[in-house]
């Protein structure tokens, strides 16, 4: 079992050291030059390539090798849009929910803890507040939709994490 285990670790560490700066190449323009995101997507794809490196033949040639890194970054990179479409839709809902109700005391909370937010995060969403949608938003700001979109999920999650930590105190 153990054997096995640094047999695998092995193949991934010589695979890895092989094509991550392709696999960050590929990441990158998927982000659209977003470094975190495109970090993000690199450590995915890692994960990725680690739990199907068995179906990876061990005599595999240099180019099948890296068709094969090829399909498991593009096929992580496709899961990873349809299932930021399916949460950005829901904290769409979430956020339109919220701002139709002014008094709602979930729309005071999230505007209290906009302030926590650095410049760019509340700009970003301040604009959405305002009625922008995500096309307008990302045709100002020279960036993708599917960027934008990854981006208020980003937001979303710091959001959270500030108000549990502000929650804890």
């Amino acid at each position: 079992m153990m054997r096995d285990l640094l047999n695998i670790y092995g193949r991934f560490e010589a695979l890895w050291s092989k094509y991550r700066k392709w696999v960050w190449y590929w990441c990158y323009t998927y982000a659209r030059g977003d470094v975190d995101i495109a970090g993000d997507f690199s450590q995915e794809v890692a994960m990725a390539i680690m739990g199907n490196i068995n179906s990876l033949n061990i005599d595999a040639s240099a180019r099948a090798e890296f068709v094969w890194v090829r399909k498991i970054t593009r096929t992580t990179l496709g899961r990873h849009s349809r299932s930021a479409k399916i949460e950005l839709t829901q904290l769409t809902e979430e956020l339109e929910r919220t701002i139709a109700e002014e008094n709602n005391e979930a729309a005071e909370r999230v505007k209290e803890l906009m302030a926590y937010l650095p410049d760019k995060d509340r700009q970003f969403l301040q604009m959405y507040l305002d009625g922008y949608s995500y096309s307008d938003i990302a045709a100002k700001c020279e960036m993708s939709d599917g960027a934008v979109r990854q981006y208020f999920f980003r937001i979303k999650q710091k959001i959270k994490d500030i108000d549990i930590k502000i929650n804890e105190q």
